[in-house]
């Protein structure tokens, strides 16, 4: 068996490493929603401009 790692190291590398890139970016991905908890999906921000209702330019109201 040490023999079969020896020789083949590379080959069982270049399997190997996408396997654990797939794992670690899937970690990223899951691992911070566990432990986050928000009380509401999503963020509402409103300006005071009322000449555009549904302006997208950033107001300065907050500066």
């Amino acid at each position: 068996m040490k023999d079969f790692l020896k020789k083949n190291f590379v080959i069982l590398l270049a399997f190997a490493l996408p396997i654990i890139l797939v794992i670690i970016v899937a970690l990223s991905v899951y691992l911070p929603s566990i432990f986050l908890s928000t009380k509401y999906d999503f963020i509402y921000t409103s300006c005071g401009d009322s000449s555009y209702p549904y302006s997208y330019s950033s107001c300065n109201d907050y500066m």
